[in-house]
């Protein structure tokens, strides 16, 4: 029963403008439209947008298409979509995983960033005239000139505590879960960029929505991210690796806390008895935990997350 209303490039502009009016005053429910819509045509009662085959859109088309919807007080919905079992490239990989990220109002710039990024700079950017812009990035230079911004208008970055934390574990990306190598890069710089548990865990929940089930050696290096980030929240002094033991020195705050000891204990009893290990110093409680498989480390996350 739905009334279609179909608009394409080779309509004049008066047939456009009756289309749109008839959308407008409800004499359709559906526009069916090509990448015409981009140009924009503001219909600011559409609330919900259906692009077919988004992986074919390029970055700033998809902005601009998605951006047809929501144009009022309506909440509104874009469904991308693609082929069942289709393999998508990397790089269309990327747009749409940009495309989810930047929802909030006023995503242009960043996503024209991100469209900078993925597509490459031009001669501007791009080795004719960047000079060493082409060695490094244009990732690391953007940070890099902000870095440099902030220092001259006098704002003092504040860095994050780092535990000098070199533990070997079996933790990659396969080439077989995300098959090309500019995916694996994307996901070790993404994983780099983490900061809190909450991004590690959005972050976790977008990795298996695109490659799937994580296999083990992915598990563990996203459990050492994890336990990185726990380390630097001032609760940690130095992590060491030992050869069979792993040495957690807990921080004088934490190790100072009432009831610490006896909370540590029933973890340590309740998680691995045998193979966890507490000493009590004047200063600071050392958790030493053997290396049993790859349990350990979430053994060590698991007493971070409690303390």
């Amino acid at each position: 029963g739905a009334k279609v209303g179909i608009i394409h490039g080779k309509m004049d502009k008066e047939a456009i403008e009756e289309v749109t009016y008839d959308f407008y005053n409800n004499k359709i429910n559906v526009l069916v439209c090509t990448t015409i819509i981009e140009t924009g045509i503001d219909i600011p009662n559409a609330n919900t947008i259906i692009i077919e085959n988004a992986d074919h859109f390029g970055l700033s088309q998809l902005y601009q298409i998605k951006g047809r919807v929501g144009r009022s007080d309506k909440l509104a919905y874009a469904y991308l979509l693609f082929a069942q079992n289709k393999q998508v490239s990397e790089v269309a990989t990327n747009r749409l995983r940009a495309i989810k990220e930047f929802t909030e109002l006023g995503s242009g710039y960043k996503i024209a960033l991100r469209d900078l990024s993925i597509r490459g700079a031009g001669d501007l950017l791009g080795a004719n005239q960047s000079g060493f812009i082409e060695n490094i990035g244009i990732d690391l230079y953007m940070d890099l000139l902000k870095d440099a911004i902030e220092e001259e208008k006098g704002i003092l970055k504040e860095k994050d505590k780092e535990i000098n934390n070199n533990i070997q574990i079996d933790g990659y990306i396969p080439s077989t879960y995300a098959g090309v190598d500019g995916n694996k890069i994307e996901l070790y710089k993404q994983l780099d960029a983490v900061k809190t548990l909450k991004e590690l865990e959005e972050l976790e929940a977008q990795i298996k929505d695109i490659y799937g089930k994580m296999p083990q050696n992915v598990t563990l290096l996203i459990e050492k991210k994890r336990m990185d980030v726990l380390a630097s929240n001032n609760k940690v002094d130095k992590i060491k690796d030992d050869r069979e033991f792993i040495d957690v020195y807990l921080s004088s705050e934490i190790s100072n806390k009432d009831g610490i000891g006896i909370k540590l204990f029933e973890l340590a009893n309740r998680l691995d008895y045998k193979n966890i290990v507490l000493s009590f110093k004047k200063e600071n409680i050392k958790v030493r935990v053997k290396k049993v498989n790859d349990e350990w480390i979430y053994y060590i996350n698991e007493i971070l997350m409690a303390i």
